[in-house]
This record gives C-alpha cells, structure tokens and sequence, in this order.
C-alpha cells in the first residue's frame, strides 16, 4: 500500500526468494527480480496508476499463466487514503545442488551434500537447523522527498519429489531407432550420464520400477509423465523446455519432440512394476557451443489430489 496523504510513489518493486533464520534473523539471497516502478503517473487523486504486466521466460503451453509477473492497482483492498496494490509473481523451485551458489550462509555447510550443500537446492534450505525459505516484496518508497524501504515476508515450503521411497529409475538415451544405447556411466556422484546427438535425434527412456516387485503399478491410465531438458549456459540454467503426456505442450522452438504417432510424452506399462516415458530431443534446437543440458524425468498419478493451479491443469490433476 501507499498514502497519499503522504504523497508517497513506489519507484521500485523488487521480488525475492530468501532463505532466513527464524532463531538470529540472518538471511541470504536465493532469487531476486526487481522492477521499476516510477515511471508510472499518477491520477488526478493522487494515487499512483501502477501496471507491469510480464513473463519471465519459463516455456509454457498457451493459455498457461504460471510464468507471469504483474503488478497492478487493487481498489477493493484500499484503506481510506492508504491505496492498494496486488503482485503475482512466478518462480520455480530450484534443485541443481549441482551449482555452487555463493549467496548461500555458510551455516548450512554439509558436506554429504553436492557444493557442501552451498548451492542452489531450494529443499535442503528449507528447515535446515531453523532456516526457512521465505518470499519477499521489497518496496522503494519516495514519501515527499524521503526514500523509504518496506518488506511484506510470507513462508513457503519445498517439497522435493526427486526422492522417492516407492519407485526406483534410470534414464537412458539412445539413437533415433534405439538401436544404440548413448548411456555413458556413472560420474563422481554416482550420477548416470548420457550422452545426446548433435547431427540426429536423440531418443530418451526414462524408467520408473517399484522398489516393492510383489506390487502392480495398476492402470497406466491413471498415471501422468513428464520429461524436462534443463540447458546451462556460463553456469547457470539458461532456460527449462518440458514435454508431457496429458498436457497441452509447447511445440514452436521446443527441443523436446513426441515420437512418431504421440502428442506427447509417451507412457507405457511396461511390466507389473515398471512404466516408461518417452519421447525426442531435437538436434535443430541444439547449441553445444554455448550450452550444457540435463534431462529428468516426472511420474505422477492424476487421481490423486495434487492442488489446483489453473483450469488447464486442475481438469488435468484432480
């Protein structure tokens, strides 16, 4: 909110995710987006017309809205001379423990985690010896002349749907026909490595088996899979593109492409214990000059109740 009756004008509205101690109150920086607001005029009451209506660059379907950032008038929320305004704000959790991040407070060293867990895995932040991921609307104020910082925090959780005590997998790539197996080992960190074509689409398997082999996955219909391809340029990651079976996909610029005959990601029963996704990395989209990638893979069940987003996914989810 502002006052008029303090002619006060908001000329920057930054958004940030911030890991915080609830015990010392120290705090670190793990996102943070600033916009700027002063060049927005004000009415003949005083009150100033904000209106930033954008996206941050996530790859979505049409229609969905979850990377939009806006920022605008709330004239039901006013407060006599105290005028209102609403903020959304899109982000996604990060997990690239991978990626040494040097904003992160060293008390969260733990050095059975990737980087010592000094990195840019939002779910080992969150509740970690007091600390909480918190989101941030950081407001400069200009009340007559006087600069004036203020800070709205509300908590959040992460929650890591990596781990898993149900399902065992392994993601394997292959030529076109799968006829070659690109699969190239395990890393330092245990960690399987591919490898992707540069002049020929690259087939990706990604397998999910029950850890319980007396158990049935049951109907495949009921499942949803999705396959992600992360590209990193300069050591951070560049852009997200994703492919799903249920979903409407992004198809104009997408790396990831259906097989022959799908729509989008492939899903298949493969066994009483194991389902498989599937799906094609387009080479045309490559950029091995300035780009590293990562692939991952997500197996979820529709029936169950897993929130509401928008309508395209709660007809999906629920």
């Amino acid at each position: 909110m502002v006052d008029t009756a303090n002619n006060e004008t908001i000329n920057e509205v930054k958004l940030t995710i911030e890991g915080f101690n609830v015990a010392n109150g120290s705090s670190f920086i793990l996102e943070s987006t600033p916009y700027n607001t002063s060049q927005f005029p004000k009415d003949a009451s005083g009150v100033q017309q904000i209106n930033i209506d954008t996206v941050r660059g996530f790859q979505m379907a049409s229609g969905v809205d979850k990377n939009a950032v806006k920022i605008y008038r709330s004239p039901i929320d006013d407060t006599g001379t105290k005028k209102a305004y609403r903020c959304n704000y899109a982000f996604r959790f990060r997990w690239e423990d991978w990626i040494s991040n040097s904003n992160v407070n060293s008390a969260l060293f733990d050095s059975n985690e990737l980087n010592d867990n000094l990195n840019n895995d939002w779910s080992t932040k969150d509740d970690f010896t007091n600390w909480k991921l918190r989101y941030n609307v950081n407001l400069v104020v200009d009340r007559n002349g006087t600069i004036i910082n203020t800070k709205n925090s509300y908590d959040f959780a992460v929650r890591d749907y990596d781990e898993s005590s149900i399902w065992d997998g392994a993601i394997t790539t292959y030529n076109e026909a799968k006829t070659t197996s690109l699969y190239l080992g395990l890393n330092a960190d245990n960690i399987r490595q591919n490898a992707i074509l540069p002049t020929a689409n690259t087939l990706i398997e990604a397998d999910f088996d029950l850890e319980n082999l007396l158990e049935d996955v049951g109907d495949v219909a009921k499942y949803y899979g999705v396959i992600r391809l992360e590209e990193y340029r300069n050591g951070g990651l560049f852009q997200i593109k994703m492919l799903s079976s249920i979903l409407t996909n992004v198809t104009t610029g997408n790396i990831l492409i259906p097989l022959t005959g799908e729509t989008g990601t492939k899903i298949t029963k493969v066994s009483t214990t194991k389902i498989r996704l599937e799906c094609l990395i387009d080479f045309n989209d490559l950029n091995f000059n300035q780009s590293q990638y990562k692939i991952s893979a997500r197996l979820g069940c529709h029936e169950l109740n897993l929130g509401k987003y928008n309508v395209q996914y709660s007809l999906k989810y629920n």
